[in-house]
């Protein structure tokens, strides 16, 4: 597994912990020589969500590079956690939604569409 851009490991309901992370999409290999998709994937009682950035790194090298201190990667970080915070405030909004109005001792990631 990558090093992850931004993670949080923080959200827990109903004894359940939702794991929120951004990183190379897992799912795919950088030695096919086509780019890997920058996703934020959402994971609850291990089923993951992928949630798309619209960024895409060809290498890992470009993917560290995003952890420098140039202005390019700095801007590109901010713009990324910017998607990161969206990402986690509808979790928050939609796991609350789901344990307030589904069954109280089961939260589910089905309405994380």
């Amino acid at each position: 597994m990558n090093k992850a851009l931004f993670s949080d490991e923080s959200r827990r309901f109903a004894g359940a912990t939702v794991y929120i992370i951004l990183a190379p999409d897992n799912r795919y290999k950088f030695d096919t020589g086509k780019s890997v998709p920058l996703t934020v994937c959402v994971t609850h009682q291990r089923a993951r969500r992928y949630f798309s950035t619209g960024y895409k790194v060809s290498s890992m090298k470009e993917y560290e590079a995003l952890f420098s201190k140039s202005n390019t990667a700095i801007e590109t970080r901010k713009e990324l956690r910017k998607m990161f915070d969206r990402v986690c405030a509808k979790a928050d909004e939609l796991i609350l939604l789901n344990y307030y109005w589904c069954d109280k001792n089961r939260v589910s990631l089905k309405i994380i569409k």
